[in-house]
């Protein structure tokens, strides 16, 4: 079946008179649905299951600490906000940050467990474990938590064993603290003077020696591993969206994004944010609810169990665009596992954050009946009026082709959201009962919130995007590409309103990628001239498959590459030039080290990790170049210098949640776990 903009709307109300008579749908009007609350006993079980794990071994590999981040993280989920319970599940997933050298996030975690616990022997454990952290993160400031901790016994009635158990801790600290306290001199170690077996303190001296310290060790190993690619993504994010771009419009075209000036292959095009993302249902615990970045120190949400946020900024930012309204209906959006439920949970964050931007549900309606027009009169799209980050740009996109069972069943899931608006959050009107059909077909707000839901909803079917994790090992099929039809394997879902700008070709010339914190960048992969349209390919460039299985959903992109049928290049029997264009790319970057040492240490960490940093960009750049000019399209050299190009991306900017594979021994008595 196809579905074009001008049909939606009708659609929708005919499906909402037949799926309101669906039993599922229709126990939705008589009931008055309350999310799962908050619980202490399930954060305690939780809590008791994550600590069997992290006592059970006396080394772990990646997948037991995935299982015990897995049950801290959902303790915090299930804990009452400021109570002792959400202060243990802070502390006892701050062990297991500490454990996995994880300082930072585990400070967080402290402070946060501070805030709340009104119990001393808590407040103790996590002084002590916050001292170590800033110990070996070589902050000055460990001196003055390591004094609170002791003042705190000084000022507490506990029992003989107790304060007894807490000097043991205190020495621990010590011990960590004369572990750093030393002086490099001619390679030998001079540890710092000692009075009766007990630390000489002199913060100032020894400060001084533990930042030359690191600075020294540090400085011997920048010269391979420097993030400075991560310096060139902020600096570019800084610069704006239209710097090295324009947008024109042309009929045969529409709207797109042409090069302003000329780009480099390996140069970033274009840094942005998605309009909206949503997490993957069965990893609520592990990622950003947000931005989707890794929360090792997550903030639950105070009143619901299913989200959770790696920092203030995310929760308040959710709160204020979407949350505060999905809250209290969470627990029914996720209700179930597939492709289509990620549809509609994205749908409705766009269209109550699009009610939030336009103030009312009646201005909303306005801006999309000013779109629709434009579209029918074949206008431009008014940026100067709805830039490319107002949600109703997405409503520029095109709906394609979609079959009748998806479109019927996100019809079916549009009307249980529906419901869920309007008797949740009085989303709909405070006055309204919605206790019956005739409730919802005789509202407009009604009608019409449910008709976008179902229109967005078939926008993100077309053009949403996974975020997934690159080189990520599906647990399901160990060692191989993620086969669930079901989301196994990605962080989650999200949708771009710029990227209807840049179309489809079989041949593209930029490359987009999600990269963290929340960010979605579009590079270059060949060189662009001005003037340029800026082309990527929604499915498989032309060099990686053949022309009757690439076309994205079977459609005919009309592209140089499909008219001219060219042939998948790296797949057919040139090995021996495509392995000798690796060998000259690597040749040259190693060539450019100063030294013989340093290329055979680059060479080293390049076989044993596989590490690429951004010097190989820079020579990609000139290599792509030259080959791009030299050599004739269909090649095989210029089509290995891209697909190297989108290998070292992915290897410096791509999404990766790497736990600790090895660990050191368990220390029981430090662990603080209760």
């Amino acid at each position: 079946m196809t579905l074009t903009m001008s049909t939606e709307d009708n659609y929708f109300e005919q499906m909402i008179q037949y799926y309101f008579t669906v039993d599922d749908v229709k126990n939705l009007l008589q009931t008055q649905h309350e999310n799962e609350s908050k619980c202490s006993g399930w954060a305690k079980i939780l809590r008791l299951e994550g600590t069997q794990k992290f006592l059970d071994k006396k080394c772990h590999d990646d997948a037991v600490h995935a299982q015990i981040w897995d049950c801290y993280a959902r303790s915090k989920l299930y804990a009452p906000p400021n109570s002792e319970s959400l202060a243990l599940s802070y502390c006892n997933q701050s062990a297991f940050l500490f454990h996995t050298c994880k300082y930072k996030e585990c400070i967080e975690d402290i402070d946060r467990a501070l805030k709340i616990t009104n119990s001393n022997e808590l407040k103790f454990k996590l002084l002590c474990r916050k001292a170590r952290c800033l110990a070996y993160l070589g902050k000055e400031d460990k001196y003055d938590v390591f004094n609170k901790a002791k003042l705190l016994i000084n000022k507490s009635n506990e029992t003989y064993f107790k304060r007894k158990k807490f000097t043991e801790c205190l020495k621990k600290v010590e011990r960590i603290f004369q572990k750093f306290a030393y002086k490099e001199v001619d390679h030998k170690v001079i540890w710092s003077n000692k009075s009766n077996g007990e630390l000489s303190y002199s913060p100032n001296q020894l400060t001084t020696d533990m930042k030359n310290f690191y600075t020294k060790k540090k400085n011997k190993i920048r010269h391979y591993t420097e993030n400075s690619h991560r310096d060139i993504l902020y600096e570019k994010e800084s610069e704006g969206l239209f710097t090295s771009v324009r947008v024109e419009n042309n009929a045969q075209q529409g709207q797109h994004l042409v090069a302003s000036r000329y780009i480099q292959p390996g140069e970033l095009v274009i840094v942005s944010k998605p309009t909206i993302a949503v997490p993957s249902f069965n990893k609520p615990a592990n990622f950003c609810d947000h931005c989707l970045g890794v929360a090792w120190a997550g903030i639950p949400c105070s009143e619901c169990t299913h989200v959770i946020y790696c920092s203030d900024k995310c929760k308040l930012e959710a709160e204020k665009l979407y949350h505060d309204v999905e809250c209290n209906l969470i627990d029914k959006i996720v209700d179930g596992n597939s492709f289509y439920n990620y549809l509609i949970h994205l749908s409705i964050r766009i269209v109550t954050a699009g009610v939030k931007e336009f103030k009312s549900i009646e201005n909303l309606k306005k801006a999309v009946e000013k779109i629709d027009y434009n579209k029918a009169q074949n206008h431009s799209f008014d940026d100067a009026e709805f830039p490319y980050s107002s949600i109703v740009s997405l409503l520029a996109y095109a709906c394609n082709q979609v079959s009748e069972e998806a479109a019927a069943y996100l019809a079916h899931e549009t009307c249980r959201s529906v419901i869920l608006l309007a008797k949740m959050k009085d989303f709909l009107g405070k006055n309204i009962g919605f206790d019956s059909i005739e409730d919802f077909t005789k509202n407009h707000d009604a009608v019409f919130i449910g008709s976008l839901i179902f229109r967005i909803a078939l926008i993100t079917h077309d053009y949403g995007i996974k975020v997934i994790e690159q080189e990520g090992r599906c647990p399901k099929n160990a060692g191989n590409a993620c086969l669930s039809p079901t989301p196994c394997c990605e962080r989650g879902y999200s949708i771009n309103g710029l990227a209807r700008l840049i179309h489809h070709s079989c041949n593209p010339n930029v490359r987009s990628m999600k990269t963290g914190p929340g960010r979605e960048i579009w590079y270059a992969v060949l060189p662009i001239e001005e003037g340029e349209p800026l082309v990527e390919t929604y499915g498989t460039a032309f060099f990686e498959l053949a022309l009757e299985h690439r076309r994205p959903g079977g459609r005919d992109c009309g592209c140089v590459a499909c008219h001219e049928e060219w042939p998948p290049v790296l797949t057919e029997a040139n090995t021996d030039e495509v392995a000798e264009f690796y060998a000259y790319v690597f040749r040259q970057v190693l060539d450019s080290c100063e030294t013989r040492a340093k290329r055979h240490k680059l060479v080293r960490l390049i076989r044993k990790f596989g590490l690429v940093h951004q010097r190989i960009i820079e020579e990609l750049k000139s290599i792509v170049e030259a080959a791009y000019y030299y050599y004739v399209q269909p090649s095989a050299c210029i089509s290995a210098g891209v697909f190297l190009m989108i290998y070292v991306f992915n290897k410096l900017y791509g999404l990766r949640m790497i736990l600790p594979h090895k660990c050191r021994k368990v220390d029981r008595e430090s662990s603080g776990t209760l």
